[in-house]
């Protein structure tokens, strides 16, 4: 989950768009800790990560966020409904529980980072172009690259 989230937010700050996120990581996750490091010095992408939080830590969070991004692709109950609580706007996965449980001011493909970043700019008002529709040639030459 957390991985998709991260590639999402590599692709605007390669534009030159650089929203932040904010996640809860705990120390224990070693591997994504450093990839979040290494994304925020290599490309500047602005992930903070304020580590295992305080219900009060967490709640004001919340109250000086924008949205709350929900990329679970099998959680049904939990930060969204907290979210929804604190009056956020919820971009969120497009799984068919989600609208039984909030109202998303956006949704995506969650298993796409593409779609993900596209969510993202379209809630933050800076949604770009569409994509160009590629040749089956340019596909496989793209997804054949090294």
């Amino acid at each position: 989950m957390h991985d998709r989230l991260l590639d999402a937010w590599v692709l605007p700050a390669e534009a030159g768009f650089f929203p932040t996120l904010v996640l809860t990581i705990r120390p224990e996750n070693e591997r994504l800790l450093n990839c979040i490091a290494h994304l925020s010095t290599s490309i500047r992408v602005r992930i903070q990560n304020p580590g295992e939080s305080s219900r009060e830590q967490v709640l004001n969070l919340y109250e000086n966020s924008r949205a709350l991004i929900f990329s679970s692709t099998s959680e049904s109950f939990g930060l969204p409904l907290i979210g929804a609580a604190c009056d956020l706007p919820i971009p969120a996965s497009e799984l068919g529980y989600v609208c039984d449980v909030v109202n998303p001011v956006a949704t995506f493909d969650a298993d796409s980072a593409v779609s993900i970043a596209r969510a993202v700019r379209r809630f933050l008002g800076c949604s770009g172009s569409p994509l160009a529709v590629m040749t089956a040639t340019g596909f496989m030459e793209r997804i054949l690259r090294p």
